[in-house]
């Protein structure tokens, strides 16, 4: 808030943060989006509205793993944030190769969100072999759709010792109680 004389010459220009876009003015003679010149003749509020930009199309967020010690099939999980407005819904996501040309099975859940309901940071879970580099993708955006889940699920066991469920990309076993006991 600021004070002026009265008769002052005041111009007002918008300078939206990074990742937002000026609305526009209301209040004190000021409209549009341009800069705003006005007189002060009595008490005015002049108000600048700013919404968050939301890109068109699909955006890509990149992952390295870095080269470490070799473990086959290790389960990994990282977050990964996303600027507000941009992804609302989990659905809209999808983990790829580096270059995009292979879709790599992920389970993603949104583990913070922006005040206005979009995802800040999903967490982002996959298996994949240690040892090298490797580099990821997350995909999101309103046209971002995920390949259905391989159908070939294993079950075996008894309800009175233990399940044993094999999805290919993770398995685990749930004791007679329900509860999960294992998982590799």
């Amino acid at each position: 808030m600021s004070t002026f004389t009265n008769g002052a010459v005041v111009t007002l220009t918008a300078a939206p943060a990074s990742g937002y876009t000026f609305g526009g003015w209301t209040g004190g003679g000021c409209t549009g989006t341009s800069t705003c010149t006005t007189t002060v003749s009595s008490a005015s509020t002049i108000q600048a509205s700013f919404a968050p930009v939301v890109a068109s199309g699909t955006q890509y967020v990149p992952l390295t793993l870095a080269a470490g010690p070799a473990s086959d099939k290790t389960a990994l999980r990282t977050g990964v944030p996303f600027p507000i407005g941009a992804i609302s819904d989990i659905t809209r996501l999808r983990l790829e190769t580096a270059d995009g040309s292979q879709e790599v099975p992920a389970q993603f859940d949104a583990i913070s969100r922006w005040p206005d309901g979009s995802i800040k940071v999903a967490l982002t879970h996959l298996v994949t072999d240690l040892g090298t580099t490797r580099g990821y993708r997350v995909a999101y955006g309103a046209g971002v759709t995920r390949a259905a889940l391989p159908r070939n699920v294993l079950i075996s066991g008894t309800g009175s010792t233990e399940i044993v469920v094999d999805t290919g990309a993770a398995r685990f076993a749930v004791n007679n109680k329900g509860i999960l006991a294992k998982l590799w």
